[in-house]
């Protein structure tokens, strides 16, 4: 998720749309209402179809939870990707009087190879933050084979490697190779099992798929295309603070719209940075029935199946490419005073290959599109407090959430107390990079801040601008750091270019 104070023209901010593992108790008994859960109401049914090579699906059948997937990893594998779609499962769980979306996860994946020795890449049954985000310890978590911190109800995805660990795993010949276990989960499967949760089921049944993307010439690629579907929500897009400049945006006209084509032209730069070529690009106009309905933006305070940014994200068509939603606007309460949200991924990572469900692709507001047009030439800038071209800043909202639908987490995140899974990005955390007089708002202080009036990093706080560099605090640069700002390049490390190349998305 993205967020743009309006103190500062342009300025963008990110925030994660990641959650916690599930299983909470209350200690106690049940108190809740017997009819919590239930089947879902809202998510797609019957399950959508990878449009991945036939060649390179291990696995596709219906499993219930605590049963297994199993099939054979070949030699020379690059990534696993294991998608979970509710076929009939509860929209969510009922833990300490919270309710929680049922969010679709496996228990377990691992693989014995031919000498008899079983590789753990994934194990979610643990209950001391090893596989979990129950823990901010981020050596830890870069050590993970695999790592899932993501709010994915109905359609749960996990692509590994994503970490620094599982990254070491993918040797000459790939991943582990030999006989795999996909034990299928999700939390309400854990809520069943647990004293004072309500809600669970150990009976849901999901649409399982297992897709493996190869090794070219023995390493994770470090070169690939994505292709784009680009839908048009807003049919237009204002001029800011002229209302009566408002050019269409439309599959008949985005040809020969000079601010559209220079955010795909900036997309493809900030991809390329990566090694990512843009592909073919896709014009989609949406339906009037789903313009309408959007036409005041897509309020992003509720999720699960039934919340309006996923039963948007289901009207994506299929097929290998990413699917990006322009909005006219996106509308969410209880922000810091004067933000605003301009960009959500459905999840992290996204269900690549599968169009159509609850979680398949990002929404980005075209409220910047058209701003500071005069600043739309030669290379992009990405500083947001000296008037750039509103529609570089735009294809930098769009590129950072493509980044999470390809399994990257942000590097820091607003409270500086949690990270991404991998070694070799830069940290900014608030005890040390904050300004000192404020290390006491810090989320990890002593006694912890209320959360209105807790420290949000800055990217200054992060880059060598601002920045007191001896004490390692960096990142704001990259471009999944949780918020757009001076300094900002877009870049990517080696790690995360290898993240998202392992994606099969790209090809």
């Amino acid at each position: 998720m993205r967020l743009r104070p309006s103190a500062l023209a342009l300025l963008a901010l990110f925030a994660a749309c990641g959650g916690g593992d599930g299983g909470s108790t209350d200690g106690g008994s049940n108190v809740c209402n017997p009819t919590d859960g239930g089947a879902l109401s809202c998510a797609t049914s019957p399950a959508q179809s990878s449009t991945a090579a036939p060649t390179s699906i291990l696995f596709h059948g219906e499993v219930a939870v605590g049963g297994s997937a199993t099939f054979k990893v070949p030699l020379n594998t690059a990534s696993l990707t294991v998608i979970e779609q509710a076929v009939d499962a509860p929209d969510s769980i009922v833990a300490s009087g919270a309710t929680i979306d049922n969010v679709a996860v496996p228990r377990l994946v691992e693989v014995k190879d031919a000498s008899g020795v079983t590789h753990t890449l994934y194990d979610d049954s643990k209950d001391d933050g090893a596989f979990s985000g129950t823990t901010t310890d981020p050596t830890q978590i870069e050590q993970l084979p695999a790592f899932f911190f993501s709010d994915s109800p109905s359609t749960g995805t996990l692509t590994l490697p994503n970490t620094t660990g599982g990254l070491a795993l993918v040797g000459p010949q790939g991943l582990p190779a030999g006989q795999a276990t996909v034990v299928v989960s999700d939390y309400a499967y854990a809520c069943s099992s647990i004293a004072g949760c309500c809600g669970g089921s150990n009976t849901s049944t999901y649409d399982v798929t297992v897709i493996a993307k190869p090794l070219v010439s023995g390493a994770i690629p470090s070169q690939g295309t994505l292709d784009l579907n680009l839908y048009f929500v807003a049919n237009k897009a204002c001029v800011p603070g002229n209302t009566s400049s408002c050019p269409a945006l439309s599959e008949a006209s985005a040809p020969s719209d000079t601010d559209l084509q220079r955010m795909l032209s900036t997309l493809s730069y900030v991809l390329g940075k990566a090694g990512i070529t843009l592909g073919n690009v896709n014009y989609v106009d949406a339906t009037p029935k789903v313009q309408t309905a959007y036409a005041n933006g897509v309020s992003v305070d509720s999720t699960g199946a039934c919340a309006p940014l996923a039963q948007l994200l289901q009207t994506s068509q299929g097929g290998n490419a990413m699917n990006l939603f322009l909005v006219p606007s996106i509308n969410a309460n209880g922000l810091p005073a004067g933000d605003s949200v301009v960009g959500v991924d459905g999840t992290i990572p996204g269900p690549s290959t599968v169009g159509g469900t609850v979680a398949s692709g990002a929404i980005v507001s075209v409220a910047d599109l058209r701003a500071n047009e005069a600043s739309c030439t030669g290379t992009p800038v990405f500083d947001p407090t000296s008037g750039a071209c509103g529609a570089d800043i735009t294809a930098y909202v769009a590129a950072h959430e493509t980044g999470h639908f390809l399994g990257l987490y942000h590097v820091t995140e607003m409270s500086g107390t949690e990270f991404d899974p991998l070694a070799g990005t830069a940290r900014c955390a608030c005890q040390s990079c904050a300004p000192v007089a404020s290390r006491f708002r810090c989320a990890d202080a002593t006694p912890p801040p209320p959360p209105s009036t807790a420290y949000a990093m800055r990217a200054g706080d992060c880059t060598a601008v601002g920045a007191d560099v001896s004490t390692g605090c960096g990142g704001g640069q990259d471009l999944m750091f949780w918020l757009l700002d001076a300094g900002a390049e877009g870049t990517l490390t080696a790690d995360q270019q290898s993240v998202i190349h392992a994606n099969p998305l790209v090809y």
